[in-house]
């Protein structure tokens, strides 16, 4: 038996079947899960190896309390595991166990292994940038050469496009990302990722035209709002400020979408904001207020973390931002003090911690346009967008 990828997969019954492959088309798109589907399917079919691999998978993503544990139980009773499916379970325990970079390289052995495994590409690829690792994003890529059915899949160029984007090779990321659109005009992700190879060639025009008019492709929370902030932010760098803060309040601080993924969008579009001397009183709502001091936020990525802080200090917290920032190590506690003394206006001490610690900063374990709002705003020697603009 195998998936609609070609892989094969211990036999289960056609629902089984059915239910898992439309998991891995949705996560493969960036569409929004059926947990109640995925969970009851399993009820029906609890001996199911890659069922019981893809609840698991869906628990991590959903950074579902007690996840480990979850994983662990479901994965730890069942022994008819065909090899593909052991070195999955393997790493999903490598994961929730020891962390995301015991389990890249066995991800990593997927792909070798099977390269027609998509959904471990994507897994492989978000884990080597969550994990600040980036170059390991390479590493699945050039593995996935050797079977040049990855050139027929939109959702496996869009995935390579981002790779490039995140080590920088942006004619590279624009080759790919223009590939997935040929063949899937609807891929959000590749939309996302050639907007990314225009905006870092300072072409922001055609950066906003390519997610202008194109929402009703983004199917899923996370690519509907992190696709506008994308947007809105073209809007800055353009010098619309007006029509930035309408997609803000509208679709990524009015989607109402309060998950550490999205906390990333709403803090990063408020720095921007911030940094074009917007007044932001407006956004600093009840739910804003409570969000950011709610400890489940904290501890997610050092990214948020040290926006976080940023944002305590900015709606009079500074007693609360001090001591997220004294409990933050390396560069997530730099990157915090800084954006604690550009709360402050202290620009000058801003830009020093930023600029002595500019090339760690990858190591905050977001998206390269999630660390160039902190660059951008706090490091005005590095020639920044801003810079740019001025």
């Amino acid at each position: 038996m195998q998936d609609y990828l070609g892989n094969d997969m211990t036999p289960c019954n056609s629902e089984s079947l059915l239910v898992m492959n439309q998991y891995i088309l949705k996560d493969l798109n960036y569409e929004n899960q059926d947990y109640d589907q995925l969970k009851d399917a399993l009820h029906k079919d609890s001996q199911s190896p890659m069922l019981n691999i893809l609840f698991a998978h869906m628990n991590i993503l959903m950074e579902a309390e007690n996840s480990r544990e979850t994983v662990n139980n479901l994965l730890s009773t069942l022994t008819n595991f065909n090899p593909r499916e052991e070195l999955w379970k393997e790493a999903l325990r490598a994961l929730v166990n020891h962390g995301m970079c015991a389990a890249i390289p066995i991800i990593h052995r997927i792909v070798q292994q099977y390269p027609k495994d998509y959904l471990a590409v994507r897994y492989g690829i978000s884990l080597g940038l969550l994990s600040g690792e980036k170059s390991s994003m390479l590493l699945i890529v050039e593995s996935l050469k050797q079977d040049n059915s990855y050139l027929e899949s939109p959702e496996c160029c869009s995935f390579i496009s981002f790779a490039y984007v995140e080590n920088g090779d942006l004619s590279q990321a624009e080759i790919f990302a223009k590939r997935a659109l040929q063949l899937n005009p609807h891929n959000a992700w590749a939309q996302h990722n050639l907007c990314h190879a225009y905006a870092g060639n300072n072409q922001f025009e055609l950066g906003k035209r390519v997610l202008e008019n194109r929402s009703d492709d983004w199917k899923g929370d996370f690519i509907y709002t992190h696709n506008f902030w994308h947007l809105a932010a073209f809007h800055i760098f353009l010098k619309e400020y007006s029509e930035a803060e309408q997609l803000f309040a509208t679709h990524i601080i009015g989607k109402n979408w309060w998950v550490p993924i999205n906390m990333i969008n709403i803090l990063a579009m408020l720095l921007y904001l911030d940094h074009s001397r917007r007044n932001l009183q407006q956004f600093f709502t009840e739910k804003f207020r409570e969000t950011i001091q709610d400890k489940r936020m904290q501890g997610n990525t050092p990214i948020l973390d040290a926006m976080i802080v940023w944002a305590l200090a900015k709606v009079g917290e500074q007693d609360k931002a001090a001591k997220l920032k004294d409990s933050l190590n390396g560069v997530a506690k730099s990157a915090a003090e800084a954006l604690l003394h550009y709360a402050s206006n202290n620009l000058v001490e801003a830009q020093r911690i930023v600029n002595e610690n500019y090339n760690e900063m990858h190591f905050l374990g977001g998206s390269i346009e999630q660390i160039q709002v902190i660059t951008d705003c706090l490091s005005i020697t590095r020639g920044s967008i801003f810079n740019f603009l001025e």
